[in-house]
């Protein structure tokens, strides 16, 4: 495969100006101190170099990854469809002419965490499984037998870059899963031994350094940077994703159960790392994207055994007890997820009184849903009045968060009245 560099902007836009060069070191700088705080996955050392070397911006592949950091990184505003637009005619005509570049790549994969965290469905989730295809035919996902059609790149900032691209590809595979659940995850199981990216801010400085497994970086309680950690917990989530796709039958429900129960456990124990990491760290926002992941796991799997009816395992038989001991597990967990929930929403709060909306992620939007749902059955089946505190708070940390995000306008519509009335939309 030809790896042609030579498409212009201007020849496939006509209505959008490339920026200069100037203006392309002003959406780096704001994405480096925005997004690139939550989802590490463009290296800003990368494009502040090669705009050094220039004097105009005009590869195609680069505009569009610049107009796609742009986008992610400001609110909303009249402009921001016709760019995205562009940026998608961009990508596309990228596709036609083998320009499957670093560039490419991720614009695309920034171009679907923008999709997701606006609400645009069922854009974003087809979105997010062309991420996968791209790397997939890149060989990425395997790189000791795919023939590797990525290309050689003479720095191990690049190469890291990549890893980030596909990882950043899995996390949002996982995470629009437990929000559209029941359909196929578009992306492999990510095995045990899958190398996670490296500390985050030897990876901005250039600085080389050792990248730990996937799974004895977590048993062996190493030091990860806060994007490994929300690569474990997509891990993680993915684990119970697979889990509740699965359609046991009455021969194997106990199976069924043990490993719902051994899932439960890990995602515990790795939420406890994460709170030692969060009462260590010096910068704990940056924690919050892998909190959230790691809680959306928890939501699903206890929603989806905190209320089995009889007729999805076998009643009688030896797995009666064990379905009841889950059951109770999965409600009292339940409570427990939602109020850590409320109280990583205060932290959310907290946090933006003093920073612009695009330096929290979407990603944890997921969990905040989750966790209303939860508040309002409470309140209507007890009038507690301290779960329609709770839901109140998630209420109103979504509605700081949408000047950002217009996906919680959807969550906050979902969440209407629900305190009064079941109206179907909260997943309980």
């Amino acid at each position: 495969m030809s790896l042609n560099r030579r498409l212009l902007w201007t020849d496939i836009i006509d209505h959008l100006s490339p920026p200069s060069v100037a203006d392309a070191r002003a959406i780096i700088d704001h994405y480096a101190v925005t997004s690139h705080l939550w989802f590490s996955v463009v290296s800003i050392k990368r494009l502040a170099r090669e705009l050094y070397s220039c004097n105009e911006v005009v590869a195609a592949d680069m505009i569009a990854l610049l107009f796609t950091m742009r986008l992610l990184s400001l609110p909303p505003s009249d402009t921001s469809y016709s760019r995205y637009r562009a940026i998608k005619a961009a990508l596309t005509e990228c596709e036609q002419r083998n320009i499957l570049s670093t560039d490419y790549c991720a614009a695309y994969v920034l171009l679907a965490v923008y999709e997701y965290g606006h609400g645009i469905f069922p854009v974003a989730y087809f979105t997010i499984s062309h991420c996968a295809r791209i790397f997939y035919c890149l060989g990425t996902h395997d790189k000791k037998k795919a023939t590797q059609l990525f290309g050689v790149v003479d720095t191990w900032t690049e190469t890291e870059e990549r890893r980030r691209l596909w990882w950043g590809t899995m996390i949002l595979d996982r995470v629009a899963h437990a929000g559209f659940r029941f359909r196929p995850l578009s992306t492999q199981t990510i095995a045990p031994d899958e190398i996670i990216p490296a500390a985050d801010g030897d990876w901005d400085n250039g600085e080389l350094t050792v990248n730990a497994l996937l799974v004895m970086s977590i048993e062996a309680n190493a030091a990860v940077g806060p994007f490994a950690r929300t690569c474990q917990a997509a891990h993680l989530l993915g684990k119970v994703c697979e889990h509740v796709n699965e359609h046991p039958s009455a021969a194997d429900a106990d199976l069924h159960l043990k490993e719902a129960a051994h899932i439960c456990r890990a995602v515990t124990a790795f939420k406890v790392l994460l709170d030692h990491d969060n009462a260590a760290i010096r910068e704990p926002h940056r924690l919050i994207t892998a909190r959230a992941v790691c809680l959306s796991a928890l939501h699903l799997m206890y929603d989806t055994h905190g209320c089995i009816e009889v007729d999805h395992v076998e009643a009688a038989g030896g797995n009666r007890g064990r379905r009841l001991e889950l059951q109770q597990l999965a409600i009292d967990g339940s409570r427990t997820i939602s109020e850590e929930t409320v109280d990583l929403a205060k932290q959310i709060e907290a946090y933006l009184g003093s920073h612009p909306a695009a330096s929290m992620s979407p990603l944890v939007l997921n969990c905040l849903y989750a966790a209303g749902g939860t508040w309002a059955w409470r309140h209507r089946e007890t009038g507690d009045e301290a779960s329609l505190e709770n839901l109140n708070t998630i209420r109103r940390v979504l509605g700081i968060l949408r000047n950002q995000w217009q996906a919680c306008n959807d969550y906050l519509g979902l969440l209407e009245n629900t305190e009064i009335t079941y109206t179907g939309a909260c997943f309980q």
